[in-house]
C-alpha cells in the first residue's frame, strides 16, 4: 500500500482515538464501570494511528484520484472497525458482527439498531453511538481536510465523500471549503441543542437528539425515541431542523455570503424539496383524516413530520407507517429512495440527481416534437453538462440493479420478499428502519448473521454514494 495513503489513514485514526476522550470523560463523571474499556479503545486505536503515521511521515503528501477513493474507503472501514472497540468490550452486544453493525450503522448515518433496549445501555455508551452519527453525517475525511491544510489530493478526497452529482467548491481551496461546510454543520447542531433545552429537554438528551437530527441518523437515547418527549415543541424544533439538515449546506454559507435570504428560492432543488413535501404531506392527510383516528391539526402535524423524517432519512418517525393504507407504504418507499438534497447529511439517490432526470426527460419530449431545436438542461440557472446527465443517469440505473440483486440475496437467504427489499432499499438508502418484522418500531437483532454482513457493505455503498467503492474495482492498467 502507498506510504502516502498508510500516513493519512494513521492521522484519521488518531483523530478517532481522540473523539472516544468524550464518553470517556461522560464514564468517569457517571462512575460507570466501563471506565477501563474507553482507556483500552483509546489506547490502541491511537498507538495503532501512531504506527501508521509514522510509517507515512517520510512520504510524499501527494496523492492521485484513485488513492483518494482508496483513502477515504478504507478511513470508513478504519473508523468503524476502531469506533466498535468500546461497543465489543463493554458486553452490551451479543457479538462482535452486531457491535461493527451497530456503529456502521452510526457512521453512516442510517440510524438502524440491534438493540431492543437502548435505555439499558450507559450514558457513555449512548453518547458514543450519537457521535459516530455526528462525525459521520458530514463525513470523517471532510473533517480531516478542515483540519489539515496544505494537503495535496484534498480535492479528491472530499469529491469522493460529498454527496451529490455536482460538487460545489466553496472556496477555492479545499481546506477552506471543508472548514465551511463544518461550521455550517457545528452550527446547526448547537442551535438545535439549545431549541431543545428550550422546549424542555434535559441537556444529555438535548445533545443527543440534537446530533442525531443534524446527522439525519436517528439514534435516540428512549426506546420510544422521539415520542418519549410529550412536549408537542420538540417534535416542531426536531421538524425543522431534520428539514434544514436535508437542505444542501452550500445554500446556508450563499445565504450568510450575500445576505440575501432568496438564495433558497433561486435553487430548482430546494423549491423540488419544498415541493415533494408539501405533496406527500397533502396525500397523507386526504388519506388519513377521514379516517377519523386523528383531528385536522393533529394530522398535519403527522403528516409533515414523518415526510420530513423520512426524505431527511433521519427516521424519527412517530407513527408506525407499517400499518398504514398500501398507496402510502408505496410513498414512503419512494421518499426513501428520493432522499433529501445534495450535499446535505440525508441519503437517498438526491433529489438534484431525480431533479435532472425529470428536466431532461422533458427536454427528449420536446426535442421530437421540434427536432431542430437546441435545448440545454439547466438547474438553478446552471447548465448541467451532458456528462453529468449521463453520471447521473448511469448512477441511479447501478443504484436500482444494487437494490434488485440485494433483494434476490436476502430472499435467497430466507426474508420474505417485501422484507428482503425494503431493507436492502433503507439500507443502502442509509434510511434506517424499513417494513414487516423490521419496521420503525423493531430492531434487525433477528437478521441472520450474514445478512448483517452484507448490509455493513450496503450501507457503505449508500453512504460513499457507490462510485467511489465502484472504481476500485477497475484494473490499474485498463486501456481507455
Amino acid at each position: 500500500m502507498n506510504r502516502t495513503i498508510i500516513g493519512f489513514l494513521g492521522e484519521l485514526i488518531i483523530l478517532v482515538g481522540l473523539s472516544m476522550c468524550v464518553p470517556l470523560a461522560m464514564s468517569i463523571y457517571d462512575r460507570e464501570h466501563i471506565q477501563n474499556i474507553y482507556l483500552i479503545a483509546i489506547a490502541i486505536t491511537l498507538l495503532c494511528g501512531s504506527i501508521c503515521f509514522f510509517i507515512g511521515r517520510s512520504a510524499r503528501r501527494f496523492m492521485r484520484i484513485r488513492d483518494g477513493f482508496i483513502l477515504v474507503t478504507l478511513a470508513w472501514l478504519s473508523a468503524t472497525f476502531f469506533g466498535t472497540l468500546p461497543m465489543i468490550m463493554s458486553g452490551y452486544f451479543p457479538s462482535c458482527l452486531d457491535a461493527f453493525f451497530e456503529t456502521l450503522s452510526g457512521f453512516t448515518a442510517t440510524g438502524i439498531t440491534v438493540l431492543a433496549d437502548v435505555e439499558s445501555l450507559p450514558r457513555s455508551l449512548l453518547l458514543w453511538r450519537s457521535m459516530t452519527q455526528w462525525l459521520g453525517g458530514m463525513g470523517i475525511v471532510v473533517l480531516f481536510v478542515a483540519m489539515l491544510s496544505g494537503v495535496s489530493g484534498s480535492t479528491q478526497l472530499l469529491n469522493a465523500e460529498v454527496t451529490g452529482p455536482v460538487k460545489e467548491k466553496l472556496s477555492p481551496r479545499s481546506s477552506d471549503s471543508a472548514k465551511i461546510l463544518w461550521i455550517v454543520y457545528l452550527s446547526l447542531t448547537l442551535l438545535n441543542f439549545t431549541a431543545l433545552l428550550v422546549c424542555g429537554m434535559g441537556v444529555f438528551d438535548a445533545a443527543n437528539h440534537a446530533m442525531s437530527t443534524v446527522s439525519t441518523g436517528g439514534y435516540s437515547t428512549r426506546n420510544a425515541g422521539i415520542l418519549a418527549f410529550p412536549q408537542q415543541s420538540v417534535q416542531w424544533v426536531t421538524m425543522v431542523f431534520m428539514f434544514l439538515a436535508a437542505c444542501s449546506f452550500a445554500l446556508y454559507y450563499r445565504v450568510f455570503r450575500l445576505k440575501d435570504i432568496r438564495v433558497f428560492w433561486k435553487s430548482g432543488e430546494w423549491r423540488f424539496y419544498v415541493g415533494m413535501i408539501l405533496f406527500f404531506s397533502f396525500l397523507i392527510v386526504v388519506v388519513i383524516y377521514p379516517e377519523g383516528e386523528y383531528g385536522l391539526a393533529e394530522t398535519i402535524r403527522m403528516a409533515l413530520f414523518n415526510v420530513v423524517a423520512l426524505f431527511s432519512s433521519t427516521c424519527f418517525v412517530t407513527v408506525d407507517y407499517d400499518l398504514w393504507p398500501p398507496i402510502l407504504q408505496l410513498a414512503v418507499l419512494l421518499i426513501i429512495f428520493m432522499g433529501g438534497c445534495a450535499g446535505s447529511t440525508a441519503g437517498g439517490v438526491k433529489l438534484e440527481r431525480i431533479l435532472i432526470l425529470l428536466r431532461q426527460a422533458r427536454n427528449e419530449l420536446r426535442n421530437m416534437l421540434h427536432p431542430r431545436m437546441v435545448t440545454s438542461l439547466k438547474i438553478s440557472g446552471n447548465v448541467i453538462p451532458n456528462r453529468v446527465i449521463i453520471n447521473v443517469a448511469v448512477y441511479i440505473f447501478l443504484f436500482i440493479t444494487i437494490i434488485i440483486l440485494s433483494t434476490f440475496f436476502a430472499a435467497a437467504v430466507g426474508l420474505p420478499l417485501l422484507e428482503a427489499f425494503t431493507t436492502s432499499l433503507t439500507c443502502i438508502c442509509n434510511s434506517g428502519p424499513s417494513f414487516g418484522a423490521y419496521g420503525p418500531t423493531e430492531p434487525f437483532a433477528t437478521l441472520p448473521a450474514v445478512l448483517k454482513a452484507y448490509y455493513c457493505a450496503l450501507m457503505l455503498f449508500g453512504r460513499l454514494e457507490l462510485y467511489t467503492i465502484l472504481v476500485l474495482f477497475i484494473p490499474r492498467n485498463i486501456k481507455r
